[in-house]
């Protein structure tokens, strides 16, 4: 029941702001967007994604966050449990961020215009050329001043065991001497993707992990990067599993 009051109210919310998400890609096109629109964007962004999180029953414990750097960008890059590990981040981190997402999101009426509208990058992970352009394109983002969340495993554990994670992922930062900060999630799965895709009330943590500086990075210590933060995240999440 909590599965299907929850898509129904997903619905609803993404029918009744269809308007101004027309409204702001019309702007957005005709590069008109005004600091104000994109402080509302933000905004909107921010309370649907913390409604998502209370339609599902998620509970959830955010600490860290004074590990992140002000007035810079940043490259997030949290493990990767569940569906729900992006509201999680758009609703609780500062400043929403924009989002690498898998290109089927592209194709979601209403919901991938909202995404565009914050800077979501699509990634095709099957065309090479395409993936590089999608990289070329978050360079471009953090350049700008925005900061960009990317899981580095590049899909859902859907549980405890934590996948690989592509160093590929965090060369954005790297090139341009921006700061990664990891992100430990831990209990996403357990909202939807432990129970057969139907939605149930669950506790959840995440830690952000201090930044770790890409400026002046050897060859060497980037090359080993992605190991780093994937033990990083692991040592925090195994810390959270035991916290109250």
């Amino acid at each position: 029941m909590r599965t299907i009051l929850w898509f129904v109210k997903f619905l609803m919310y993404f029918f009744k702001v269809r308007k101004q998400e027309k409204y702001y890609t019309d702007k957005l096109k005709e590069g008109t967007l005004t600091q104000e629109d994109t402080a509302h964007i933000d905004a909107c962004v921010q309370s649907w994604a913390q409604d998502m999180l209370v339609w599902a029953g998620a509970e959830w414990k955010v600490t860290g966050l004074e590990n992140i750097p002000e007035n810079r960008a940043v490259l997030f890059t949290p493990n990767h449990q569940g569906n729900f590990d992006t509201p999680l981040l758009l609703s609780q981190l500062p400043r929403v961020c924009a989002m690498v997402a898998k290109k089927e999101m592209k194709k979601v009426p209403c919901v991938s215009g909202w995404m565009s509208l914050f800077d979501c990058v699509f990634l095709d992970r099957e065309n090479a050329r395409a993936a590089i352009a999608s990289m070329t394109q978050v360079e471009n983002i953090l350049k700008s001043g925005r900061s960009v969340v990317i899981f580095p495993e590049g899909t859902r554990s859907k549980g405890e065991v934590q996948g690989e994670f592509k160093l590929g992922s965090m060369r954005p930062a790297i090139r341009n001497g921006i700061p990664i900060v990891p992100v430990a999630i831990e209990g996403t799965y357990k909202l939807m993707e432990a129970n057969g895709g139907f939605i149930k009330p669950a506790k959840v943590k995440v830690r952000v992990l201090p930044p770790i500086e890409t400026e002046n990075m050897s060859k060497e210590e980037s090359q080993k990067l992605a190991e780093l933060v994937s033990f990083q995240i692991q040592e925090a999440r195994n810390v959270l599993k035991n916290e109250q």
